[in-house]
Parts: structure tokens; sequence; C-alpha cells
């Protein structure tokens, strides 16, 4: 019995932690309305102007084919936006003190890491779900044909972003810095994962780096979830690897970044 006491006692403070950081940043992002506009604004605005403007101006079902591609693009694109944003406050966490107050206590850098990332995870979640359901009452967006696959494809890859930015929220040392690390490093790799535009109709390079691309496999998994189909099971558990090993190394990486620091 005591070896499971033992056992249960980190799992018990983890969730405490990460309950603790999920409530705390809700209040901080509920406070924000203009932020969560601003993040709502960028995706729906490419919709209108991709998917309405560019698609009734090409027509012959244009518009169509485009939506199947950037809806879930841009679901993606929520949940990147929301993530970037988390990784700053995780940057101000840990340049204020409040970081290194709790790693004093008796709470692990490891639960930290994991506790900021899930409160990350979870915005970023509801956010990507808030630019669907905006989608879908502008009549632009349909029940996705697996809805319980690009649920868990979604979180997947809020958990892979979330991950993603706040190790580079903690291995940033000014304020000027984590934003030119977003502009550079998370911009790119979301705009180039084929959020936007059909990879598979695009030239060799492009399709070399998308292929490359980390992101990549987050929105071809919204993507592939969300459109009529057989889900290929291979393409399915492929992306889902990519996911996981990304979220791993991001992981480590802000441990060793907080511990170092």
């Amino acid at each position: 019995m005591a070896d499971r006491g033992a056992i249960a006692l980190p799992a018990i403070r983890a969730g405490h932690v990460a309950s603790a950081y999920c409530q705390r940043d809700w209040r901080v992002h509920l406070r924000s309305p203009l932020a969560i506009g601003g993040m709502l604004a960028g995706p729906l605005l490419l919709l209108l102007a991709i998917g309405i403007g560019l698609g009734s101006a090409i027509g012959g079902g244009a518009q169509h084919q485009i939506l199947k591609v950037i809806v879930p693009g841009l679901v993606g694109m929520g949940v990147v936006l929301a993530t970037s944003q988390r990784s700053i406050a995780v940057f101000s966490d840990r340049t204020s003190g409040l970081t290194d107050e709790i790693v004093a206590g008796p709470v692990t850098v490891r639960i930290i890491v994991l506790a900021q990332t899930l409160s990350s995870t979870t915005i970023a979640t509801l956010q990507g779900l808030a630019v669907f359901a905006l989608a879908a009452m502008l009549g632009l967006a349909v029940v996705p044909a697996h809805w319980l696959v690009f649920l868990i494809a979604l979180v997947a890859f809020a958990f892979a972003c979330a991950a993603t930015c706040n190790a580079m929220g903690l291995m940033a040392r000014r304020p000027g810095s984590i934003q030119a690390l977003l502009n550079l490093v998370v911009n790119p790799l979301f705009f180039l994962s084929g959020a936007l535009f059909d990879v598979s109709a695009t030239a060799t390079p492009i399709r070399v780096i998308a292929l490359l691309n980390p992101f990549h496999y987050g929105v071809r998994l919204l993507q592939d979830a969300y459109n009529p189909g057989g889900l290929d099971l291979a393409l399915v558990l492929q992306s889902a690897a990519v996911l996981i090993g990304v979220a791993i190394v991001a992981l480590l990486v802000s441990a060793r970044s907080l511990r170092r620091r």
C-alpha cells in the first residue's frame, strides 16, 4: 500500500498543479476579450477571403474544394495562434519569478512543464473549436465526416503546438526574442504545413518541405478526419507518431531550459 501511495502522490500533485494552472490561465484568458477576438478574427478573415472571395472568383465548384482544405486548416490556425499567445504568458511567468517560486516548492520541473502544456492545450483546443463553430454558423463548415477522430486530432495537434511554443517561451531570454522565435519558427511551420493549400497539388520541393514539417501532420490529420472517405490507418498512425514525438522532444527541451536558468 505504501508503494502505491508513493506512486500515486506525484500523479495527484501533477493533477493539482495542472488544475491550478488551467484555472488561473482561463481567468486571465477570459478577461482579455480583445485578445480572444483577435485570435478568432485572423482565421475567419482568411476563411472569408480565400473560401468565399477566391472560391467565388474561380467558380466551377472551386469554393467547395477550397473549403475542404482550409476549414480544418484554419481550425489548426486557431490552435497555433492560441498556443503562441500562451507561450508569451509562459515567458512572463518565467521572467517574473513565478515559475522559480513554484520550482522551489515540492513540485518537480517535469510536473510544471506538463501542467503549463496541458493548460495551453485546453485553451488552444477550445479556440480551435470556436473557429470551427463560427465557420459553421457562417455556413462555411459542415460536421466532420469522422468527428471523433477530428476531435482527437485537434487535441493532439494542440498538445504538440503547446509543447513547442512553451519550449520557446522558456528558452527566450528577452521579451523581443520570444516574438522573434514565434515569427521565425512557428509561423513558417504553419503556413508551409498545407493548411491553406492542397500539398498534393504543389511542386515537389513544396511537398518535400511539408513532409519535413511536423505541423503538416497535425493539419493533414484534421483534413483527413474532416472530409468524407475512408481514413488511411497508416497515415493516421504516422501523423500521431510525429505529433507525439514532437511533443516529447519539446517537453524535454522545456524541462532542460527550466533547470538551467
